[in-house]
């Protein structure tokens, strides 16, 4: 590490816990920012619920994904001495990005072979399988996921930890 590296230091267990959860309300709000801001557009006063049961549902993922997948992997890179914002910036977008092409994959799986679904754009899913146009959907909403990701690790960090003096 050079001389001109910031060095950051935990702010205590306490601080930790209090950054997963902001962490995890930050996720879920951008992930739900884009149906939210649809249905306040359109004055969809009954899609208020949906939205506010989406948002509980990503808060959900959001808090499942940071406890079991991304405090473990920081607790690695904590031990190892890299415990600097962009550390976690990569952190949370290499995660979210691979949890999200997983996701694909899984459902994959779950469908069988009979599923076949499609969007405005093309054929998303035939017979269980994605096809090309699907893959590329895939990558974009893992890429979306993944940015995100970034901004929740940036989050984490910016709450737990404070530089050294």
């Amino acid at each position: 590490m050079s001389k001109n590296a910031a060095t950051y230091e935990l702010r205590g267990s306490a601080m930790a816990v209090l950054a997963l959860l902001v962490g995890a309300f930050a996720g879920a709000t951008l992930t739900i920012s884009p149906v939210a801001l649809m249905v306040v557009a359109e004055g969809l006063r009954q899609d208020y619920a949906f939205a506010f049961v989406t948002f509980l549902a990503a808060l959900a993922v959001w808090s499942l994904g940071l406890l079991t997948l991304a405090a473990p992997a920081w607790r690695v890179l904590h031990r190892r001495g890299h415990r600097s914002r962009s550390a976690a910036l990569v952190l949370g977008a290499a995660m979210a990005s691979g949890v999200g092409v997983m996701i694909n994959l899984l459902l994959g799986l779950l469908t069988g072979q009979g599923y076949s679904s499609g969007d405005g754009g093309g054929d998303v899913w035939i017979n269980g399988r994605l096809t090309l146009y699907g893959w590329g959907q895939a990558f974009l909403g893992a890429i979306l996921l993944g940015a995100v990701g970034a901004l929740v690790g940036w989050v984490v960090c910016r709450v737990a930890y404070r530089l050294e003096r």
